[in-house]
């Protein structure tokens, strides 16, 4: 079992809910029998009735920190969306026998905007070598003989 301080504030994600609820250490209690010592905590609930729960009968997942919560959450929700986009596709390849549509599409405007915009990048029309700006000071030389062969394949 974790070890917890007196007065420390929890927060919970309760099993049937996606509910952040706090809640407070209130009581660590220790028991020494024959078998050896053990420790558990007695929890404070947010509720009117100020309910005191044993932690081991808390249903749900308990975290120690606002942001652990957070970090949880957001990797759970980014799983379910990355999984309904996976399903999304799979089905768009079956009902509509397309493939990866998005992909096809954004490689194909990349292409067209660099081959419309040679004419204002490219000062020196002899060079076969343009620098592209990718951003971040980060820039990337592309063959002009490539990006002929490109724009020829894209317009298929």
């Amino acid at each position: 079992m974790k070890e917890y301080k007196v007065g420390q504030v929890l927060f919970l994600i309760g099993e049937k809910t996606t509910k952040v609820m706090p809640i407070q250490i209130v009581e660590e209690v220790i028991r020494t029998t024959l078998a050896g010592k053990e420790k558990t905590y007695t929890v404070l609930m947010p509720d009117q009735k100020k309910t005191k729960v044993d932690i081991n009968e808390v249903n749900g997942r308990i975290f120690n920190s606002y942001s652990d919560v957070r970090n949880f959450m957001i990797k759970n929700a980014s799983a379910a969306i990355d999984k309904m986009i996976s399903n999304a596709r799979k089905i768009a390849t079956i009902a509509f026998q397309v493939e990866e549509v998005e992909e096809v599409e954004e490689v194909e405007e990349t292409i067209n905007s660099i081959a419309n915009n040679v004419e204002s990048v490219q000062k020196n029309k002899e060079q076969s070598i343009i620098k592209i700006d990718l951003g971040g000071g980060q820039l990337a030389n592309v063959s002009t003989n490539d990006l002929d062969k490109l724009t020829n394949v894209s317009a298929k």
